[in-house]
């Protein structure tokens, strides 16, 4: 905003003021079903990425000879379980 030719103050005052509307709606029912929602998509898409990272590590160890190289995919497994983790804890947090 500042870039934009928008004064400091009025930019820092505008930021602060969107900070405390969402702090305040994220307490209503409503927010509070928004960020559960939200936080059960990070479950599902953790748990997707769980089983992408294991379905590819299986099929290219499958496909490996013996002796031969496959690929083990711990990224998508360990950014899977920390979204899915970081998921269940919001959402056991803001479900109603």
């Amino acid at each position: 905003m500042v870039k934009q030719g928008v004064p400091q103050e009025e930019a820092e005052r505008f930021v602060y003021g969107v900070q405390e509307d969402l702090a305040a709606f994220h307490k209503t029912p409503e927010g509070r079903k928004a960020l559960a929602k939200r936080y059960a998509r990070h479950m599902l898409f953790g748990i997707l990425w769980v089983v992408a990272g294991l379905l590819f590590t299986a099929i290219t160890y499958s496909m490996a000879k013996a002796g031969g190289k496959y690929w083990v995919a711990w990224g998508a497994v360990i950014f899977g379980l920390y979204d899915f983790f970081k998921g269940l804890f919001g959402w056991l947090k803001y479900r109603s």
